[in-house]
């Protein structure tokens, strides 16, 4: 008997590694057309070592996507914070003008407390310049697609066919 084809697979399932109902899985397939002078022996351990080192590939790049996601939203966040930075000092130094205003009866537990505020807003501007360079230093995902770039493909073919 002649083999003339063989097909191996690989697959993997894990779980999310920062969301605790949510998991991945996929599976790899990978078919060798033999020619009449080809041996056969040990092609099939052979492609089947080749399946699994895409599967396995496929999967770690999932999981640096994933965290390259992680860190930009974390990121974003930071940002968000950090341009709302002027209006928190307006109110803080607000209150403290009219803690300071008070004279004696001044709470100097609260007036402490506002100049120490006020003090850790010192350097904003450069921490969000900061912030927006590591964001923009951020790699693009390369298999993880919001849904907004891809809409309406929640297996996302346009990149399952990437090679690696």
């Amino acid at each position: 008997m002649q083999i003339r084809t063989i097909t191996v697979s690989a697959s993997r399932k894990f779980n999310h590694p920062h969301e605790q109902y949510s998991n991945f899985g996929f599976s790899v397939q990978m078919t060798a057309e033999l020619c009449e002078h080809d041996i056969t022996e040990g092609r099939a351990e052979e492609l089947s070592a080749m399946v699994e080192a895409h599967a396995e590939a496929h999967k770690q790049q999932i999981l640096g996507d994933l965290e390259t996601e992680r860190e930009r939203d974390m990121l974003c966040r930071n940002i968000r914070a950090l341009e709302g930075t002027p209006r928190t000092l307006e109110t803080l130094t607000s209150d403290l003008k009219k803690e300071q205003g008070l004279g004696d009866d001044a709470d100097q537990w609260n007036v402490r407390h506002y100049e120490g505020a006020i003090k850790d807003c010192e350097g904003w501007e450069e921490k969000l310049e900061a912030e927006r360079a590591k964001l923009a230093a951020l790699p693009r995902p390369k298999l993880i697609v919001r849904p907004e770039i891809h809409p309406g493909h929640p297996d996302h073919p346009a990149t399952s066919e990437m090679e690696f």
